[in-house]
C-alpha cells in the first residue's frame, strides 16, 4: 500500500497460475505460480506454498543440518538452525502460551550477511475461539533495501471464498507479460 493507501501492487496464486499487478508501471505479468515468479514480489525465490505460510504466521524454515535452542529470558525460546554446505543460519524467536506456540521473529543468514528479516507482531485469535495469527507482519531484505509490512484489520475464519478470489485480469491499458522460470541445470 502506498501512504496514499492504494495498492502498489496485486500478487495472486492458485494452484494454475500466478498473476501480478504492478500499479505503478502499469504491468501486468502472469505465469506458472513458481518460485521464481514469487520472488518477483519478495526478490527471493520462494515456493508458494511458504508464501502463503508467512501470511499466517508460519516462517520458512531452511534444510538444516543442525539445531539448538535456549531460553531466552526475555521470555522466548531462541532456536537457531545451521546449515553448513549452503552457509545459511537461521534464528527463530519462538513464545510458548497457553494457545500454543508461534515465532515472533525468523532472521536467515547467508555467508555471514542476512538474506532476509520476519517479524510477527500483535497475536490475536481470528474470530471468537479462533486461530491465533499476526495482525502485522513485516519481511525486510536489508541486502536489498527491501521490506514489505502487511498490516491486517479483520480476519474471517472458514469464510466462503469465490472459486475466482486467487484469479485476476489484466486491468485495462495495462502491458501483458508472461512470465516464466528459466528451467532447472540437471
Amino acid at each position: 500500500m502506498s501512504p496514499a493507501d492504494t495498492p502498489l501492487a496485486i500478487l495472486t496464486a492458485d494452484p494454475d497460475g500466478f498473476a501480478l499487478t504492478d500499479m505503478g508501471s502499469g504491468t501486468f505479468y502472469e505465469g506458472p505460480p513458481s518460485d521464481c515468479n514469487v520472488s518477483r514480489i519478495i526478490d527471493i525465490p520462494m515456493p508458494p506454498g511458504d508464501l502463503v505460510g508467512i501470511l499466517v504466521g508460519v516462517p520458512p524454515l531452511i534444510q538444516a543440518a543442525g539445531s539448538t535452542i535456549a531460553w531466552v529470558q526475555m521470555g522466548y525460546h531462541l532456536m537457531t538452525l545451521t546449515n553448513p554446505t549452503d552457509r545459511l543460519e537461521q534464528t527463530l524467536q519462538i513464545v510458548s502460551g497457553p494457545r500454543g506456540n508461534h515465532a515472533l521473529r525468523s532472521v536467515v543468514w547467508h555467508a555471514g550477511s542476512v538474506l532476509y528479516d520476519l517479524r510477527f507482531m500483535h497475536w490475536q485469535p481470528a474470530g471468537k475461539g479462533g486461530p491465533l495469527l499476526p495482525r502485522e507482519i513485516r519481511f525486510a531484505m536489508p541486502g536489498q533495501d527491501s521490506a514489505v509490512a502487511l498490516r491486517y484489520d479483520s480476519i474471517a475464519v472458514d469464510s466462503a471464498v469465490d472459486a475466482g478470489a486467487f484469479r485476476q485480469d489484466p486491468p485495462p491499458g495495462f502491458a501483458v507479460h508472461h512470465v516464466d522460470c528459466p528451467p532447472s541445470a540437471p
